[in-house]
């Protein structure tokens, strides 16, 4: 943590947690935005924890699929709901047992991307790795959404992230799969690829996916582990190195103005999106 506290300590971070109702999950990419820009243009450092119910989060490559329609109606058919993001890459999972948490690090981007990328790996392995539990971070290729610092314990991933940038300021995003059943959020990306490719060769490389290669926290420790857990662990390794505010809270911050028009921007921008990019 040697790097942000040399940098934030006199101005810690401030913490979002926010649960999204299904006819809100695009409020989730919206505020990611918000965040970034709000971050950066007042130096304001933020953590964001976030949850969907049951969602597959998708990525603008996976509209280039040749069959997009039909793999849709696979998620509908396993009760997921769904959405394009405003960014690139591939499908992620979100559901009660998975959190999302997202660093926004102000005049940040001075620092390499890997730079960026290792402050939410190293905050995860100093929360959660031992000697018998040993995080690493390659990309587990056979996984959704592969990446080069996809989080794995003994092979087995269980979480991803990613890593947006805009103007000085840089979000570091990861998902973390804590419990509940990741054979089926596994099948269900596959069985998603399966029917949007049917064996159609593309310019675009899409996951071959193989559920054994990714697992939840709490089984890859082996003791039973909460969400709530998993962000008190967290937030109990900031608060040790004096990262986090005692006087400022996010709900002042998304009631101003300025706030308020990132977050409207972005939010017309993913309507408008997900308009043009799902089918009627």
């Amino acid at each position: 943590m040697e790097t942000l506290m040399h940098r934030y300590q006199q101005n810690p971070f401030v913490v979002a947690d926010i649960d999204y109702q299904p006819g809100d999950n695009l409020n989730s990419f919206a505020d990611t935005n918000a965040m970034l820009r709000y971050s950066d243009q007042f130096n304001q450092p933020l953590i964001h924890f976030w949850r969907l119910t049951d969602t597959i989060i998708l990525g603008m490559m996976d509209t280039k699929l040749p069959y997009f329609k039909t793999a849709l109606t696979t998620l509908a058919k396993k009760d997921y709901h769904y959405f394009v993001r405003n960014s690139g890459g591939l499908a992620v999972a979100s559901d009660a047992g998975i959190l999302n948490v997202s660093l926004f690090l102000p005049q940040f981007k001075d620092q390499g991307i890997d730079v960026a990328y290792n402050q939410m790996v190293k905050w995860v392995k100093d929360s959660f790795a031992s000697p018998d539990y040993p995080i690493e971070a390659y990309e587990i290729t056979r996984s959704y959404c592969p990446g080069t610092f996809d989080l794995s314990i003994h092979g087995q991933k269980f979480g991803g992230i990613s890593q947006r940038r805009v103007a000085g300021g840089v979000a570091v995003m990861l998902y973390l799969s804590v419990n509940g059943d990741q054979d089926y959020r596994s099948g269900a990306l596959k069985a998603f690829y399966t029917q949007g490719l049917q064996g159609t060769p593309t310019k675009w490389h899409f996951p071959d996916i193989d559920p054994n290669v990714m697992a939840n926290l709490d089984s890859l420790l082996q003791r039973p582990l909460t969400v709530a857990q998993v962000k008190s662990a967290l937030l109990t390794n900031f608060e040790a190195n004096g990262l986090l505010s005692t006087t400022k809270r996010f709900a002042d911050i998304a009631q101003e103005p300025e706030y308020q028009l990132y977050f409207e921007r972005a939010h017309q921008q993913l309507v408008q999106r997900n308009q043009r990019d799902l089918p009627k």
